[in-house]
């Protein structure tokens, strides 16, 4: 089955002759995982004159030597070999606890593309994911606004909105800002397995005024797609995409089945993300905005006692030595803080897998349950 990569090898007609549709999109998404700010002085697919630069802009990132034969296949089609792009922000803030990056492509005359990274491998970058279980808006949402606004300003024409991950939540949450009169030079939003927002419900009305400006799309075996959504069930609202691997592989796009210019589509889950969806919509539901941020906090602090921002780092022998028994330390002192929060999550997939998962799955999870409670007595 055919994926991204196909697809831009085949399409050869320019933006100007066949709008850019949900694959294109998708691409365009995976390039904003592009190291752009490390090569100031290419601004074009065309300019790419080296392995050597294809590498810079790759290394590193989500995709990594399939992105590179992504890039590899667009210089040579007349469809993105004058892409062009601009403003590539990059931006990581301890003190906020904020990982935010975009760019923005110019894909045809007066017709952009602006693209939102999802989360790189920085603790900051997952802290922020976590507070927005318990926060309505975190910064990058605000950096993603601005980010907009100045490229609106700066050049008008057609807009597309989009990003993977992180990055289609803040471009949902771009379009979650505008006013209605904004709206008008927006083609789409498109969010690929990207989370929902804190206390989605709330925001509801806001989201169906935008019904056929937004998509979200998400694979078969979705687990990040699904953190937070309660309008996945919505028909108009979400796509469900055939993917190939398992589970997590499947948040890589690369993955994700394509035919000609659109996605294969799926009528539903599989068992197991809808377990999860509804395992985590109950867990939510169960847990104070309290319980969760003192849960992420106490996480996050032994995290951040190693001194170290990306994950490369922490990874290594004496740091993950360093990191486990911080955690064992803290975790003893701080029981009240993460027992109830893990019990709840365990009695949450244990109540949604009731009708489909296996008996001896289920006998699984009650008996370390019953180990839980035993610890606990």
């Amino acid at each position: 089955m055919d994926n991204m990569l196909v697809y831009a090898a085949k399409e050869r007609k320019s933006f100007s002759e066949v709008s850019l549709n949900e694959i294109d999109s998708m691409i365009f998404s995976q390039l904003a995982y592009c190291n752009f700010e490390l090569l100031p002085q290419v601004t074009n697919l065309r300019d790419l004159t080296s392995d050597d630069e294809i590498k810079t802009l790759t290394q590193g990132n989500l995709g990594g030597k399939n992105t590179e034969k992504l890039i590899k296949i667009m210089i040579k089609n007349p469809r993105f070999k004058n892409v062009a792009w601009y403003r590539a922000v990059s931006k990581v803030d301890a003190k906020t606890q904020m990982q935010f990056n975009a760019v923005t492509f110019n894909i045809a005359d007066g017709e952009y593309y602006v693209a939102y990274r999802g989360t790189t491998a920085t603790t900051i970058g997952w802290k922020e994911n976590f507070n927005m279980s318990f926060r309505d808006w975190v910064p990058a949402h605000y950096f993603a606004r601005s980010y907009y606004r100045q490229i609106k300003d700066k050049f008008p024409g057609k807009f597309y909105i989009g990003g993977h991950s992180k990055g289609g939540n803040l471009a949902f949450a771009v379009a979650l800002g505008l006013k209605e009169f904004d709206l008008a030079n927006i083609v789409r939003i498109d969010c690929f397995d990207g989370p929902g927002f804190h206390n989605q419900a709330r925001l509801k009305s806001k989201f169906l005024k935008l019904k056929g400006k937004i998509h979200k799309y998400i694979p078969q075996g979705s687990l990040i797609g699904i953190l937070q959504d309660d309008l996945i069930g919505e028909k108009d609202y979400c796509t469900i995409v055939a993917a190939s691997g398992v589970n997590i592989l499947q948040h890589d796009m690369f993955n994700w089945r394509v035919k000609n210019d659109k996605f294969v589509t799926l009528k539903q889950l599989d068992s197991t993300s809808e377990i999860s969806w509804k395992a985590i919509a109950e867990w939510l539901k169960n847990t104070t905005d309290t319980e969760r941020r003192d849960f992420i906090e106490m996480l996050y602090l032994t995290v951040s006692d190693t001194n170290q921002i990306y994950f490369k780092n922490i990874l290594t022998p004496k740091t993950t030595y360093k990191l486990a028994t911080r955690l064992i330390k803290n975790s003893s002192g701080q029981k009240e803080v993460w027992e109830p929060v893990i019990r709840k999550l365990f009695q949450a997939y244990v109540n949604s897998g009731t009708t489909t998962l296996s008996e001896q799955r289920r006998n699984n999870l009650m008996n370390f349950k019953n180990i839980l409670d035993e610890q606990r007595r």
